[in-house]
């Protein structure tokens, strides 16, 4: 393999950007000048050293052979085999190649989109619903793969409210089912799968983002169930200060026009 001592350079933390920076140079022993021999597996250094030169893994999967153009220079290696997921783990792990993910395959690459984008439906649906000031949401997902149904309370006030200027008592707004269903129709095939899977992955990430939120899971006998509680999402003071109403100072009042009657000699009015 040919490379420049600047390509490898570029990774100072990995094993061949230590061993060619320029406070190592004594240390090293070419042969012919500038050739180094490291006892390692030759295939598998492919995609090491084409991690120097793109900063990414390369690596496709483990049944796509690699041909060398000199591969006649060692006859007695078979230079077109495979190079497995564990022959790579094990050569960057040995060069200390950084966070790289081994050949993640089309089927892990599918899937996690398909999370990605289930969790994206579970924000607008919060979002829709916050907007709305709405109170709390139930998502059902079945085994069977033909069933969703979302239902929204919209009779109850978020308790927060009640202490805003004005006394809101009531709460009262179209029904939203609808709009929330259309958000999660893409996942009616995959939504209890999803759950049941990566449910407290979900939740996790859903409470890490919004910890004013309820969010809860409940399993049910071939059902799973998606339960979201806003009552502490509407705190007077933490809107107030995001919103444009922002700098406003409460206590000030607003004066009354004063009119000044007469005007005699000590502000009293009257004729003499």
């Amino acid at each position: 393999y040919d490379t420049y001592r600047s390509t490898l350079t570029a990774y100072p933390d990995t094993l061949l950007g230590a061993m060619f920076a320029d406070r190592n140079k004594a240390t090293l022993h070419p042969t012919n000048g500038n050739e180094y021999f490291i006892d390692r597996n030759g295939r598998a250094f492919h995609y090491v050293l084409e991690f120097y030169r793109t900063g990414k893994n390369l690596w496709l999967d483990h049944t796509a052979a690699t041909t060398f153009p000199n591969s006649s220079k060692h006859p007695q290696q078979d230079w077109t085999l495979p190079v497995s997921r564990k022959e790579l783990e094990e050569e960057f792990n040995y060069f200390l190649i950084p966070g790289q993910s081994i050949g993640a395959s089309l089927t892990h690459k599918v899937a996690a989109v398909k999370l990605d984008e289930f969790v994206m439906a579970l924000k607008e649906v919060i979002s829709t619903v916050v907007s709305c000031y709405g109170y709390e949401v139930t998502i059902s997902f079945t085994m069977e793969d033909d069933e969703m149904e979302v239902t929204t309370d919209t009779d109850k006030t978020p308790h927060a409210f009640y202490n805003i200027p004005g006394r809101i008592r009531h709460f009262s707004k179209p029904s939203i089912d609808g709009i929330l269903m259309g958000i999660m129709k893409p996942f009616q095939l995959s939504g209890y799968h999803i759950i049941s899977m990566f449910g407290k992955d979900v939740e996790r990430h859903i409470k890490s983002e919004m910890p004013e939120l309820i969010f809860e899971l409940f399993p049910d006998l071939g059902f799973y169930f998606i339960y979201m509680n806003f009552k502490n999402c509407y705190d007077h003071d933490a809107i107030l200060r995001n919103s444009c109403l922002l700098g406003i100072d409460p206590a000030v009042e607003e004066e009354e026009d004063g009119v000044t009657v007469g005007g005699g000699k000590n502000g009293g009015g009257g004729s003499e």
